[in-house]
């Protein structure tokens, strides 16, 4: 899962890691706090190396979109919907799935469902 991960973002990582210790008093507001107005920011747009997959794969630019939130949504089905045995691994069965629901159909999944994909218990 993590080299899926590692081909498809080739961006950098935001997170940071946090220090062990904080010296903040923990009555404090932090110094840098998110906006409050409940306004989400404008998406950024993708640097040239987070849209060499895209080229790679020879993907059309009204499709990177979608076949970006496709190779999400696979990772995520393997993970937390169809988990089985090593969930490090995208199952090759969760990618019409995936390219479904990032065309935008609705899908239920029932219990045969979730057997078929792997997770029969």
């Amino acid at each position: 899962m993590t080299a899926w991960i590692k081909y498809w973002y080739r961006g950098p990582f935001r997170y940071k890691k946090s220090s062990r210790k904080t010296v903040r008093n923990k009555s404090q507001k932090p110094k840098e706090d998110l906006d409050s107005s409940g306004i989400i920011a404008a998406a950024l747009k993708r640097t040239e190396e987070e849209e060499g997959v895209f080229e790679d794969l020879g993907t059309a630019d009204e499709d990177m979109d979608r076949s970006y939130l496709a190779a999400f949504l696979a990772c995520w089905l393997c993970k937390f919907v169809f988990p089985k045995d090593d969930i490090t691994l995208i199952r090759p069965g969760v990618f019409k799935v995936a390219s479904r629901m990032a065309n935008g159909e609705r899908l239920i999944f029932t219990s045969y469902d979730r057997c078929a994909y792997g997770d029969c218990n």
